[in-house]
């Protein structure tokens, strides 16, 4: 079993920046994860146009991909990311 995790960073302050999980999505196979996250990615893509938000693909060092979603909800206050990663569930 796979999890789509999304967690949430108010950038506000460094000192103070406490994660958030943000509704954990269950698949049976990576590839629905990395589809599910795929279908994400294309929502928030279109908002790029019209919006200040951020989004991109990495992969880390293990060769596993994540996203990356920053947004800023109103121009006054801080920018938000969400880091979105598929990660195994242990099954015992």
């Amino acid at each position: 079993m796979w999890i789509l995790l999304a967690i949430v960073l108010e950038m506000s302050s460094p000192d103070i920046t406490i994660p958030v999980l943000d509704s954990p999505l269950v698949h049976n196979s990576l590839e629905e994860c990395e589809a599910s996250m795929n279908d994400i990615y294309k929502k928030y893509k279109k908002l790029e146009a019209n919006y200040p938000v951020e989004i991109e693909y990495k992969i880390d060092d293990s060769k596993h991909k994540y996203m990356l979603y920053s947004y800023k909800s109103d121009y006054t206050k801080p920018k938000t990311l969400k880091y979105y990663y598929c990660l195994k569930s242990d099954n015992k």
